[in-house]
């Protein structure tokens, strides 16, 4: 059973398991702890059709009630890893990783693996246990594949060679970074990223922020290329955890480019910066 978990919930949540619709079992668990994640209650004779079932209530405090899930007795536990950007996902449905790498198929089942690369990516093949090689698990045991994609598109992470800052950035605090963190200015300064180019030509630019409230909504981002420099506005308290294309430039060879980040209109967010060659 998957859960929620803030500290306004009750540490003794009534859960019923009614295999049969007449005799069941009482679970109190505690929902301050372990939510976001499934949480295993037992197993269970369930009669066949729709008699059984489960029921959470609300009788010694607050409760949350999401999602249950029932696996056939002897399911095999399917496992997927992922090299690169993309998505995996199965037939039947089960996995979509990266939201969920690991799931129970019934015994015998036979699961076809999906990968989609991500934009600027490209699936190189299966690797892991000898039955993932064509992509299709047969479930008679655990198993663990690994889905691996290449780009040749290059980022530069907040942090990493390349990067140099003026004034005062702090390491932010807020979810969905790229990579282990993200930065956050802390009053006026810029953040830049130089990328060592390989070779000269047209490069989509990408950044990455985290999002706040107290974030500005005109962040201004400079990009720097062969030729010029162009200036973009961004909203930072908002789209956060994600790629956003701030357009198509020429690059020379060589760490003469760069794209800059401005806390000068209020809080500015520096995190990651992706150069895709067209």
């Amino acid at each position: 059973m998957g859960t929620a978990a803030p500290l306004t919930r009750s540490t003794t949540v009534p859960i019923y398991v009614v295999p049969d619709g007449q005799n069941g079992w009482v679970y109190l668990k505690d929902q301050t702890v372990g939510g976001g994640q499934w949480q295993l209650l037992g197993t269970f004779d369930f009669s066949a059709g729709t008699a059984g079932y489960v029921m959470v209530t609300g009788e010694y405090g607050e409760a949350s009630a999401d999602a249950i899930r029932l696996i056939p007795a002897g399911a095999s536990t399917l496992t997927v890893t992922k090299s690169g950007a993309g998505t995996v996902m199965s037939l039947p449905a089960g996995i979509i990783c990266g939201a969920v790498c690991t799931y129970a198929f019934p015994p015998g089942a036979s699961v076809s693996l999906v990968a989609a690369p991500d934009p600027g990516s490209v699936f190189a093949g299966w690797s892991g246990d000898g039955d993932c090689a064509d992509g299709v698990a047969m479930m008679t045991t655990a198993r663990t594949c690994t889905a691996t994609f290449t780009s040749n598109d290059l980022i530069v992470d907040d942090g990493q060679p390349g990067t140099t800052a003026t004034g005062t950035w702090n390491v932010s605090s807020v979810s969905f970074p790229y990579g282990l963190n993200a930065m956050v200015s802390a009053g006026s300064g810029t953040y830049r990223w130089t990328p060592t180019i390989p070779t000269a030509g047209a490069y989509q630019v990408y950044v990455w922020w985290t999002e706040a409230d107290t974030r500005s909504d005109t962040v201004p981002i400079t990009v720097s290329y062969a030729g010029g420099t162009q200036t973009v506005q961004v909203n930072q308290q908002q789209g956060g955890g994600q790629w956003h294309l701030l357009g198509t430039f020429p690059f020379d060879a060589g760490t003469s480019g760069y794209v800059e980040v401005s806390s000068g209109n209020g809080e500015a967010c520096a995190d990651a910066v992706r150069f895709l060659p067209q």
